[in-house]
């Protein structure tokens, strides 16, 4: 309670909702998910530490504007030139505010249900650890806002437009004002993990049960589900130059895809679709195409 004084004082706070059995049981189910893994790495023994922890963070929202104008194509592969000036809202982009944590796996546990935010009272942090910032809201926002600010806008232009452009090669001007900043305190889960003299650290959050950090991969696992993928494509090969295409050989590539997927899957770590940016709040305020090649 006496870091949490004064300027450190959070406007709001997600309040924990599940304890450390809670958590371990949703760790070992990743299991099933990281077929790559070592078998033994999900055993319980291995769990050295969990702790839950109130992560601080500047939540940022703002007035985004973008303009751009050049040639891009569409799905039919159409040559276009385009002009567009959209605005739209931006709602609440959270940038942790601890140095110490790893900001690409707690990037991987986002977003946050933010309808749970209560106004901040001491009496949620009983129990629980609570950090308080380190990182104020210009560094925060020259390491971390600027640039997600900047690719939720060009984003959602991307997903409202439904054409294929990169802004960066075309004339651009992106602007924001009207920002506000909140400081709250999210309810993250540290779980550290012990495996063959290596350490481990994932962040859970504790709304969403999603887990993000680094996994260990089998190398026989690994290397055995490759050479499948080299057996398929082989035998894909072989069979497109004596038959040519058949069902067959689309059988082969799904397998092919398949196994792909599900080695992808395994060593990924989690990067969920976030969307900061509302559709009733974007608005195209020019909007011009002319066709220049089919």
């Amino acid at each position: 309670r006496g870091k949490i004084v004064g300027d450190y004082m959070p406007n709001y706070i997600v309040p924990f909702t599940r304890n450390k059995e809670d958590v371990i049981n949703i760790f070992l189910k990743e299991k099933s998910k990281r077929i790559l893994c070592p078998k033994k790495f999900f055993e319980r023994s291995n769990i050295m530490h969990v702790c839950g922890v109130y992560v601080p963070y500047w939540l940022f929202s703002c007035n985004g504007m973008i303009s751009i104008e050049g040639n891009c194509h569409d799905n039919r592969n159409n040559k276009l030139y385009i002009k567009r000036k959209a605005s739209m809202f931006i709602d609440r982009i959270p940038a942790d505010a601890k140095t110490k944590m790893n900001n690409e796996y707690l990037g991987g546990i986002e977003p946050f249900q933010y309808e749970k935010l209560k106004p901040f009272e001491y009496s949620y942090l009983a129990g629980f650890n609570a950090e308080k910032y380190d990182d104020n809201i210009d560094s925060a926002f020259e390491s971390q806002l600027k640039g997600r600010i900047l690719e939720a806008i060009i984003n959602k232009l991307k997903n409202e437009d439904g054409l294929f452009y990169n802004v960066n090669s075309m004339k651009n001007d992106i602007s924001i004002d009207d920002c506000k900043i909140e400081y709250a305190l999210m309810p993250i889960w540290c779980i550290h993990v012990k495996y063959r003299g290596g350490e481990y650290k994932y962040y859970v959050n504790d709304q969403n049960q999603i887990i993000s950090g680094k996994y260990p991969v089998s190398f026989f696992k690994e290397t055995f589900l490759w050479l499948l993928v080299m057996i398929l494509l082989g035998m894909t090969a072989y069979i497109t130059l004596y038959n040519g295409v058949s069902e067959e050989i689309c059988l082969l590539w799904i397998l092919v895809i398949g196994a792909w997927k599900l080695t992808y899957r395994s060593i990924k770590r989690n990067v969920p679709n976030r969307e900061y940016i509302k559709s009733d709040s974007f608005k195209f305020i020019e909007y011009k195409d002319k066709l220049l090649k089919k």
